[in-house]
């Protein structure tokens, strides 16, 4: 049996048989085709291997007809590229380099279809590093999932892309780590902060006297060392400059 090979176009394949009448004239009539349970006027358009027999319905000066030959079609998938990505602008995490993709623009799909991202495909980002800053590089793999219309394209996996997005600045939010769940007098112990801070104060006050009842000495950026003297009540405040990643000039502070 006859056989041919079309890529997926969204369109029925272009295929026709020549059909002639007695005479040899010419038949321009209807043609039903049945192949995997389908019977219609239709060839086949989606992505795969197909055994297609063809029948001239009884109509009008003719009577029905069914063909003596079977036609082997084979549709090949389209090829799909993605030719940019879409990244979202977040606030800066530190250590994080994922970047979040709205979505990518697709080169080759064909018969009106379109790829939903989420259902049809996952894009994943990567900054090439986790800092605030505009314009930065950003790596984007594309991987298509299994569905009706991914089925009829195809692209190496993982597609990789490369475009920019930005990563905004935070306000910074300092959480203090160290103090015991009771202090006593004469404790010695290290508070630390889960970010880099410069200026570190304490502000106390006695409960008897006016001389203050703790110290407070910056070790490094994120610790400070606490000393109590005397019964009372601390005040602890640093201060978090402007960098590349934070919006500088907040005081944070805690009461103990």
């Amino acid at each position: 049996n006859p056989q041919e090979t079309r890529s997926y176009t969204g369109k029925p394949a272009d295929i026709k048989p020549t059909v002639t009448v007695e005479g040899g004239v010419s038949f321009g009539g209807a043609i039903e085709y049945s192949y995997n349970g389908y019977t219609g006027l239709d060839m086949p358009k989606d992505v795969g291997t197909y055994t297609v027999s063809a029948r001239i319905p009884g109509t009008g000066n003719y009577a029905a007809f069914e063909g003596t030959e079977t036609l082997t079609l084979t549709i090949d998938k389209a090829p799909l590229t993605v030719t940019n990505a879409k990244v979202e602008t977040r606030d800066y995490r530190p250590d994080d380099c994922r970047a979040d993709i709205k979505g990518v623009t697709f080169q080759g799909l064909v018969g009106g279809d379109t790829l939903t991202l989420g259902t049809d495909y996952i894009a994943t980002g990567e900054f090439d590093d986790p800092n605030a800053g505009e314009n930065k590089p950003v790596t984007v793999t594309v991987t298509l999932m299994d569905t009706a219309k991914t089925r009829n394209y195809e692209f190496s996996s993982p597609y990789m892309v490369n475009t920019t997005g930005m990563i905004s600045k935070v306000f910074p939010s300092v959480v203090f780590s160290g103090f015991p769940s009771t202090i006593y007098y004469g404790d010695v112990f290290t508070l630390s902060t889960d970010i880099p801070v410069t200026t570190w104060q304490v502000v106390s006050y006695s409960s008897f006297e006016p001389p203050p009842c703790a110290r407070l000495e910056k070790l490094d950026d994120q610790h400070g060392r606490f000393t109590v003297y005397d019964v009372g009540r601390t005040h602890v405040s640093v201060f978090v400059p402007e960098d590349d990643n934070y919006v500088g000039g907040d005081k944070f502070e805690t009461n103990r």
